[in-house]
């Protein structure tokens, strides 16, 4: 039932109810992969590995921007509705377009596979 609940809200956001069921599978491929990237600037006694923080990064909105042609202003929307229907999903093997964006929007932010 969570899903509906994210997708209900994505439906009311202006500008990601644009995005495609494709477009919120990378989120959550590259998601998956960043997690340590995502723990890492957060302050040591407000981190719980198993509950996503509340902001992310500048590198890593940044990064999320990019790869998924969503602008910056709207990364943390995104991460608002979507965070604890993403983290608790499993780690899966990244596409080759998912290589592409690490490797394209990624790397020059020290962000990486």
């Amino acid at each position: 039932m969570r899903i509906f609940k994210v997708l209900v809200k994505l439906q009311e956001h202006d500008i990601l109810r644009d995005l495609s069921l494709n477009d919120i599978s990378q989120y959550a491929r590259l998601v998956g992969h960043l997690k340590n990237d995502i723990l890492l600037p957060q302050p040591l006694d407000q981190t719980d590995p198993s509950v996503p923080p509340e902001v992310l990064s500048s590198s890593v909105a940044g990064f999320l921007s990019d790869a998924l042609e969503i602008d910056e202003e709207y990364i943390q929307d995104s991460w608002d509705i979507l965070k604890f229907y993403i983290w608790d999903c499993q780690m899966v093997a990244l596409t080759g377009e998912d290589y592409d964006a690490f490797r394209k929007f990624g790397w020059s932010r020290g962000i990486g596979t």
